[in-house]
């Protein structure tokens, strides 16, 4: 049986929090920042669509000429997301959060691809120098 598509907005537990470990330990800032820091003030998404699932964390940044969604991290524990499915799971966040602009950071190269196979743009690289290494 193929499950619909579904983008429902849920309510963290403590159970999806520690779902989003592997996701907060790849994000870009490294150890400066722990899940309470990648995950604070993010809503909670939820995405099915056939065999593909995956939680999604956003955050919600005011700017000056609109919204920005901010995709603060992202665990897929079905089928591999395709562009269809980032495409698709995008546009409903957006939606809901009422946003302009989605963005992200990440370290894994296929979601990138992925993404941009969606649409996305790569707008850059994200750079970052340990201070405390170099003292």
């Amino acid at each position: 049986m193929v499950r619909p598509t579904a983008l429902i907005r849920k309510v963290w537990t403590v159970g999806d929090v520690r779902t989003f470990g592997p996701s907060v330990s790849a994000n870009p800032w490294g150890a400066l920042e722990d899940g309470r820091d990648v995950l604070l003030d993010s809503q909670l998404f939820d995405y099915v669509r056939g065999g593909a699932h995956a939680l999604i964390a956003a955050r919600r940044v005011r700017c000056a000429h609109g919204l920005r969604a901010d995709i603060v991290g992202l665990v897929s524990d079905g089928d591999r997301l395709t562009s269809d499915d980032v495409r698709d799971a995008s546009f409903g966040m957006a939606l809901a959060m009422g946003a302009d602009v989605l963005a992200m950071t990440t370290l894994r190269p296929h979601l990138a691809r992925v993404c941009e196979r969606a649409g996305w743009s790569i707008t850059g690289q994200v750079l970052t120098l340990n201070t405390r290494a170099m003292q």
